[in-house]
């Protein structure tokens, strides 16, 4: 095979994690299973080539051999080729089985491609910075329109509002994005943030949680409330308890809100590491 451009690469079992998974975090993967003895996926090729070169590689084709990789393309549902999948944030998100035109591909990842228009992004970006919240907050709206696939905005979005003190505005931006979305790392942990606050705000004083919590230690949603005061006054690891001992008793509480909530605040803290690791080891042990 020819030198290929940098945005196409070849991808096996080994580095898939790393070449498709990871970089399907920061924008589109095309994962095309091909065998260099069928006629299709050589005639198909040159057309994923070309549709990456009119969009300028903005997305990353990886080229999976299945005669190589037998067993592996089976593993991932392929059964026959050429088949292209569409990865994005870890997700399979398209599968296409043939050798289709140009235009099926170019439109399939074009949903997914963050768009050229993003100057009203950072027109928003300095109109806050200069202090003009509410021209920041309309361009941001805009821009998020025009460029669905660009989780970046949302997040500054979210970010804005929330500094801005208008935390359930900042929720709803979050709530509105796809699942797929929301499980985006820094994503996810902004809405653990977010709840946080929210929790924080509308709850009583730590003593009183306390209080109520020894009448009824099973009161999750009270127990969630002391988690997030706890957080706003940096006492870290008794957060981390209190959630902890929410994903003991119910894993799925609020959409998985606690676990979440604590890969949230081992991100928060950072260099403490011996802590950090206690608490992921025994969030591991409460989830398995």
């Amino acid at each position: 095979m020819n030198r290929l451009p940098e945005w196409i690469v070849e991808a096996t079992p080994e580095n898939y994690r790393q070449l498709v998974l990871e970089n399907s975090r920061r924008g589109p993967v095309m994962v095309y299973f091909w065998s260099p003895d069928a006629g299709p996926c050589n005639m198909l090729l040159p057309r994923l080539i070309k549709v990456g070169e009119e969009m300028g590689g903005r997305f990353l084709l990886a080229l999976l051999n299945t005669d190589q990789y037998t067993r592996f393309a089976r593993d991932m549902g392929v059964i026959s080729v050429p088949t292209v999948k569409i990865i994005h944030h870890e997700q399979d998100m398209e599968t296409v089985r043939g050798a289709f035109s140009e235009r099926t591909f170019r439109d399939l990842v074009e949903k997914y491609v963050p768009q050229q228009r993003i100057k009203v992004h950072g027109d928003a970006l300095q109109a806050w910075a200069r202090g003009d919240q509410r021209s920041a907050l309309s361009l941001m709206e805009k821009a998020q329109a025009q460029n669905p696939a660009n989780l970046r905005i949302p997040l500054d979005r979210a970010k804005m509002l929330m500094q801005a003190s208008r935390l359930d505005d900042a929720l709803a931006v979050i709530e509105n994005l796809p699942d797929a979305a929301r499980d985006d790392a820094d994503i996810s942990t902004l809405e653990a943030h977010l709840r946080f606050l929210v929790a924080a705000r509308d709850a009583p004083g730590p003593d009183e949680l306390q209080a109520e919590l020894e009448q009824n230690p099973d009161d999750l949603d009270t127990r969630f409330q002391l988690a997030a005061r706890l957080v706003t006054e940096d006492a870290f690891e008794p957060a981390l308890e209190q959630l902890l001992a929410i994903v003991q008793n119910n894993s799925q509480y609020r959409n998985d809100l606690a676990r979440k909530g604590m890969l949230a605040i081992i991100k928060l803290m950072g260099d403490s590491r011996d802590i950090s690791d206690k608490y992921r080891e025994l969030l591991r042990k409460a989830l398995h």
